[in-house]
Order: structure tokens, then sequence, then C-alpha cells
């Protein structure tokens, strides 16, 4: 990875391949990441294949944009999680995918076992010789004593280090940029890894750009000064550029280019709704509970399959509700929002 680069959460948010491909040949923008895996199973499949995906990687690397996937990594099934990666790498490779994110922040990662869980996803990460890997988690390793970050970052498979630099509800992206790397340089695993720092281009808060934090045009031209002695750095997301484009998207590209408004096709509006062909949805729950079922259907019938854990977010996919209020995080997998009158968990 080189240049400047974007993260794709929503690949149904964006323009259509050709016109994207000019979109980052405007921007000057070298490398793009789209979340492919959510855990062990197939994301932004829009229209229930690999159809779409496949003619964005070949539109975007025919223009000399690099194409990467990121999988978020839960820790669950370490080992089925590693190999998940690999048959989705080596299915897009041919068409051009050429680089692998390791998105492993919430779920198992912090509990004890986590260096094994590491290791094992690690080990079933077997991927061809020259492929690009990076880990993508925590800023603030400090904060995070349980986080195996050594562990992977010991491994030679992995290139680099992609950290979150997610400056929320500050406007101090400088700071925390030199802290992160601070706190990473003292891991003797990361001496001689690539550190690529991601920034923000989102907001935090429902509804978005109403009341809720984003980060500043000072904040992204700050953030990406410091950035210049990198040989790559990053934003999340490029699907929130496009959805905010009129009101805030063309201000938060020309502060992080210094390039003007993109005259090509105009993008989708800020109230365009997400493309849920692949069954995403904008927002998300968290866990106020210690332990929460995961079940196979919306309701105590169904098998327990998993937990979340207190402070878990995951993506609200379904929503199902009668007495009771249940969200499908994952496929087969539901969790009470409300039951019996307890509230287990809350929106953000």
């Amino acid at each position: 990875m080189n240049g400047l680069g974007f993260q794709i959460w929503q690949l149904g948010l964006m323009p259509e391949p050709e016109k994207l491909a000019q979109f980052c040949n405007h921007y000057r923008i070298k490398w793009l990441n789209i979340k492919l895996l959510n855990g062990l199973y197939k994301y932004n499949r829009l229209g229930g294949n690999n159809n779409k995906v496949i003619e964005y990687i070949k539109v975007l690397t025919s223009n000399g944009i690099k194409v990467g996937m990121w999988q978020f990594c839960y820790g669950q099934l370490p080992k089925s999680e590693g190999l998940a990666a690999v048959k989705a790498f080596n299915t897009f490779q041919k068409y051009g995918l050429s680089f692998l994110q390791i998105d492993a922040e919430t779920g198992m990662w912090n509990l004890p076992g986590s260096k094994q869980r590491a290791k094992d996803y690690m080990d079933n990460l077997n991927l061809p010789v020259g492929i690009e890997v990076y880990l993508n988690s925590y800023r603030f390793p400090e904060n995070f004593p349980q986080f195996p970050f050594s562990t992977f970052l010991s491994y030679n498979k992995v290139t680099g280090n992609s950290p979150q630099v997610y400056w929320e509800f500050n406007h101090n992206p400088v700071d925390q940029l030199r802290e992160s790397l601070r706190q990473y340089n003292k891991l003797p695993e990361h001496q001689g890894k690539i550190f690529i720092p991601i920034g923000s281009t989102y907001f935090r808060g429902v509804p978005e750009a109403s009341g809720s934090w984003g980060p500043t045009i000072k904040d992204l031209e700050n953030f990406t000064n410091e950035c210049k002695d990198f040989p790559a750095f990053g934003f999340y997301s490029l699907d929130k550029i496009f959805k905010h484009y009129n009101n805030y998207g063309i201000d938060w590209m020309e502060a992080i280019t210094g390039i003007g408004e993109f005259n090509g096709e105009t993008p989708p509006p800020d109230d365009s709704p997400p493309d849920n062909n692949n069954g995403d949805e904008m927002r998300k729950v968290k866990c106020l509970v210690n332990y929460l079922n995961i079940r196979r259907g919306p309701s105590t019938s169904y098998q327990k399959v998993f937990y979340l854990l207190k402070g878990d977010t995951p993506d609200i996919l379904e929503i199902k509700v009668n007495s009771n209020i249940w969200i499908r995080i994952g496929w087969k997998q539901w969790a009470a929002m409300r039951h019996n009158g307890v509230t287990y968990m809350e929106y953000i």
C-alpha cells in the first residue's frame, strides 16, 4: 500500500465502478480496501453473488488503483476465520485483489486465551507468498493489555500495522497519531513493520451529521499533513464520504487532498439509502449486559450458538418486533434487544 487510500464498509453506497475509478484518479486515491468478510460470512456481495465485487476490482485495478479486502474477525472460531480469509482472497486474487487487512477488535480478542486465538488464526492464514497483510486494530495498545498485538505482529507474513486512529469526540488527531506510533514502537514485534494509520471520515452518533461528532476540516488537514512521512495512510470510510457528499464529503475530500470538487456524475445525495441487497444496515446496537446469548433464531426456543459481551457493538441486519425485540447480527445469529420487559441492548 502506498499513498492515500480509503476503506469501504458498504459497497452499495459506491457509484458504478467506472465512475468510482474516475473519482479516485481525480483525488489521487491510490488504494481501496473493501469489507468482504464479517467473521466467517460473506459481506458486500451485492445481488447475492460475487459478480459486482469482481467488476469493481477489475475496473479499479485497470485504472491503477490497488484493491484489497478486509475481514472483521471476532476470534470465536479463529481457525475457521483464517481459512475463510484464505478462501475469499483466493476467489478474488485472480481479478486483481492484492492485500488483506485483519480487523480484530471486539469479540474474544480481549479475553484470556487471546494469544492462542491469534496464533490459531495466523497459522491458518496461508496466503500466496508476497501478499501484503496488515493488522487493523486499536490505536493505543497500552489500553488493551489482553489484546494479542505482539502475537499478530510476530508473524513474518504480516507486512505492517494499520491502526484505527479514530479521534472520536475530540479534535486532536495529530496528538493521537503520535501517541499511537509511540505505543506501537514500544512493541519489539512492531520493529521493521510498516505503519499505515487510518483516520476518521465518518460521524459518530444518531442521527448522523445532526448533533453527532464528526471530523472538522482542520482535523483532516492536520492528520493528512502528519501522515506525509508514512508510506501510506487512509481513512474510514469512503462510503460515508459519498453518503454525505453534498454537505460534507466535498469539503472533506478537499481538506485531505487539496483538490476541488469532482466534476463527474453527481454522487448519491445525502439522504440516499444504502443498497441493502447484501443485508447491510447503517445502525448498530450496544450490548449492556455481561453475557447475552446469540441464538439461531428470534426466540429463546432456538439453539444458543454463542454470546455477546458487554460493550460489543454488532451491526443491525434485521429487526423482529412483537412482544419482544430481536436483532439479527449475522447469518442465523439473533440476540434479544428487549425480552420480557428487560433491555439487553441499546441503539448507538
